[in-house]
This record gives structure tokens, C-alpha cells and sequence, in this order.
């Protein structure tokens, strides 16, 4: 009975809940008691003008910024202050904004560098990797290139797909559309809708409001180190504020 319990108790709670969040670069603060919340199972995005804090909430989450004060508990646990080794083992992965790939090393060695904590056995990683390949098809055909010789929007999938081979339960992406073109960026957003149907919790960072708000099922505006608004998708769309100030309709 006590199992039980404790099983609806996790089911109800947000998959990751972050609360009064400050942190900073030495004595300068960034982040000012931010207030976050990540459900099981939906694609949430955080938007916001460039400057307002978003990279740094999500090195925050990460672990490579350690916050002042707040806390950050995934899934039931908190995560506060852990190391990133810790965080991707509890289930977080981040695509980080640049994509930051091995410039020098294969497409297929870039995407195992994404597994290298597993434990689950290489068959398993192997069917991931093939997973990979049918959810990107390039980069089946880009396989052996060198990851730096790939186009920007290449790059982006190789990034993605990399963080999703740590089998994560929460993909964290920091600038999905950051430089690429319109085809690209449908490209990605109907592979992150197939695998949230899939079960896969995601959350998105986005300067881009308009691809952000018709991607996601819930949004949070970021604004000088605060979340200022949150809401539903389509209610935030119609809000004349919303549309003035990052949609540009008035």
C-alpha cells in the first residue's frame, strides 16, 4: 500500500519543479527567484528576449552553474548543486545551444558519445543509434563525415539526436532554430511531436516565440531573469501583450 502511495504522489507531481531559483556569475545576479514547472509527458517551452536568462537557467539545471539558492528536484529528487554527471544519470539531457559537437570526430562517433554513461548493454545502444538514423535520415548518409563538415541544420539534428542516445527522460534544448532555415526547423519540431507522443518529456528554449508557442504545449516568458507570465500555448498566442512585445503584432 505504501508503494502505491508513493507511485501516485510521483505521477502527480511535476516531472521537474524548480523553485525560488537565483543564481549568477560571481556577484553578479542573473536569476531572480525563477519559478518553473515541467509535467510528465508535455513539451514545455521557455521564451524570451536574448539576455534574459534563459542559457543561463538551463546551465543552471545542468549543474554547470551552481545556484545560490532555490531548488531544482526532478522527479522527486533534488538536484540542487549536483554535478552534470549526476543530472544526465537522473535522466536530464541537454542540447546545448551551438550544438557543441566533436567537430573532428564521425557523425555515428558523436551520436555514442551521447551513450557513454549507459549500462544497458551495446545491443540496446545499438537499436538507439538505428532509431536515430530513422528519425534523421541524413545522418544515416552522413555517418563517417566528420560532424564539422555538416550544414548548421545537420549539425542541429546530430545534436539533438546525440542527447537523446543518453535515453533521457527530459530533452532539454536551448535554441532549437537559432540560424536555420524554415524547412529545417519543421523538420525538427515534427520529430520532437513524434517523440513527445512517444512519451518523451521535453523542454525547449526558444528566442523564436512564434515556433516556440506553436510547438509547445505550455510556456513560460522569461523576462530579466524572472518568469513573468506562464500559461497554455494558445491562451499566451492571444494575449496582446504576448503579441506586441515577441510576436510584433500590435
Amino acid at each position: 500500500m505504501r508503494g502505491s502511495f508513493r507511485h501516485i504522489w510521483a505521477v502527480a507531481m511535476p516531472m521537474l519543479l524548480v523553485k525560488d531559483l537565483h543564481a549568477g556569475y560571481g556577484d553578479v545576479p542573473v536569476l531572480w527567484g525563477v519559478e518553473l514547472e515541467v509535467d510528465r509527458g508535455e513539451i514545455a517551452c521557455l521564451v524570451g528576449s536574448n539576455g534574459a536568462g534563459k542559457t543561463t537557467l538551463l546551465r543552471t539545471l545542468s549543474g554547470l552553474l551552481a545556484p545560490k539558492s532555490g531548488s531544482i528536484v526532478f522527479d522527486g529528487e533534488n538536484l540542487r548543486g549536483a554535478e552534470p554527471e549526476r543530472i544526465l544519470a537522473a535522466g536530464i539531457a541537454q542540447v546545448p545551444e551551438g550544438r557543441r559537437l566533436f567537430s573532428a570526430m564521425s557523425v555515428r562517433d558523436n551520436l555514442l558519445m551521447g551513450a557513454h554513461l549507459r549500462r544497458d548493454g551495446a545491443e540496446t545502444i545499438g537499436r538507439d543509434l538505428e532509431r536515430m538514423y530513422g528519425l534523421f535520415p541524413i545522418l544515416r548518409d552522413r555517418q563517417n563525415q566528420d560532424a564539422g563538415t555538416l550544414s548548421g541544420g545537420e549539425q542541429q539534428m546530430c545534436a539533438v539526436a546525440r542527447g537523446l542516445m543518453s535515453a533521457p527522460r527530459l530533452l532539454v534544448i536551448d535554441e532549437l532554430s537559432l540560424g536555420l532555415a524554415p524547412a529545417v526547423v519543421d523538420q525538427l519540431c515534427d520529430a520532437l511531436r513524434l517523440l513527445n507522443r512517444e512519451g518523451l518529456t521535453i523542454l525547449v528554449v526558444e528566442q523564436d516565440v512564434a515556433t516556440a508557442l506553436e510547438l509547445a504545449h505550455r510556456a513560460f516568458v522569461m523576462d530579466t531573469g524572472r518568469v513573468t507570465r506562464s500559461g497554455p500555448c494558445e491562451a499566451l498566442r492571444n494575449d496582446p501583450a504576448i503579441r506586441e512585445a515577441y510576436l510584433g503584432v500590435i
